[in-house]
This record gives C-alpha cells, structure tokens and sequence, in this order.
C-alpha cells in the first residue's frame, strides 16, 4: 500500500512506497483481462486460514507467492490499449486519492469518456472508480489508523473524505466497526 498523506505537516516517515526488488512488474499496477482468474486462489488462502490449525501462515504466504507469480506473468504479456489505460488510472488514482477526484477530471485526463473509463476499471478490478477510490482510500486510513496518533477527523481529510462523519460511516460500512475501534482492536492485537 502507497501511503502518500498530500496535505501539509504531514509525517514523512509513512509517505515512502514499498517496493519489490526481484520481481519489478509487482511495483506497477496489475490488470488483469479478467479478474476472476484470482478467486480461486483467493478463496484457497482464505480457506487455509480459516480452516487449518497448524502452519496455516507458512501455507497461506506460499500460495499468495504463487497467486502473485501467476499474476505477474498474465501481466508480462503484451498488453491492450484498454489495459494500459486501466494501469494508468489506477496509478493515478492511488497517487492523487486524497485530491477531490469527479468524473469530469478523469475523462479529461484520460481522453476518454466518464462512462468508458468506469467499464475499463470495472473490467479491469471489478468495481466502479469510485468504489475503487473509496477502498484505496479505507486502506490507506487503516494503515495510519494503525502506524499513527494522528486523529480521526485529521485522517479522514488527509485520505480525502470531505469530513470526518463520513469517513466514519464509510469505514462503518466497509470494515465493520468504527475507526476508533478498529484503532483500539488492532493495538491490542499487536
């Protein structure tokens, strides 16, 4: 996950992008033609985690190695225009999500229509540019939620929700609890 807090007087210690040293096709974004090739292994991990009692780790990290292996040579195949433009907006869209970001904007970046660039992203993830920013943008608040002191009305706008009701009330829907409590859940955990 990129962590790139754009509003002043943030914390530069979690604004740096993690990379991928020995297989650099993993450090750009990666579409698929069609992404339900993915659920299966998907739905494996997260059988071994649920299910086995023993080694349940080891496993589970050995077949998202493979997932990510199949993934990354579905990918090194020569590309489609639309493919291209699905990487491209993804990149975008993670590197300005705390930006107000309209149909409008995208379509004029992009050179193409509102309605093609979400059949491309639909196409390409599964969900619409909007529910793909407000996931992006959940990811990035649980990870300062977790690493950060930083407030919850603070966070929401440096994620780019308008204010912090909302954020909430998305985060509600999404994780299942409230920011403050997944805050609290996780630093008992760890």
């Amino acid at each position: 996950i990129a962590v790139r807090p754009l509003r002043e007087g943030s914390d530069p210690a979690y604004t740096s992008r993690e990379g991928i040293d020995d297989c650099c096709v993993l450090n750009s974004p990666l579409v698929l033609s069609d992404m339900k090739v993915l659920e299966p292994g998907l739905r494996q991990i997260l059988n071994v985690c649920t299910v086995q009692k023993i080694y349940f780790r080891e496993q589970a990290s050995s077949l998202l190695k493979q997932l990510l292996i199949s993934v990354a040579r579905a990918t090194a195949l020569p590309s489609t225009r639309a493919s291209r433009t699905a990487s491209q907006l993804i990149r975008y869209l993670q590197d300005h999500y705390a930006e107000e970001i309209t149909s409008e904007l995208l379509a004029a970046q992009f050179n193409y229509h509102a309605y093609h660039i979400n059949r491309i992203m639909r196409n390409a993830t599964g969900s619409t540019v909007h529910k793909y920013l407000i996931n992006y943008r959940i990811s990035v608040s649980k990870t300062l939620l977790i690493n950060t002191e930083l407030s919850i009305e603070r966070i929401a706008l440096q994620v780019g929700f308008e204010n912090a009701a909302y954020f909430s009330n998305t985060f509600r829907k999404l994780v299942g609890c409230s920011p403050s409590a997944f805050r609290r859940m996780r630093r008992e955990f760890l």
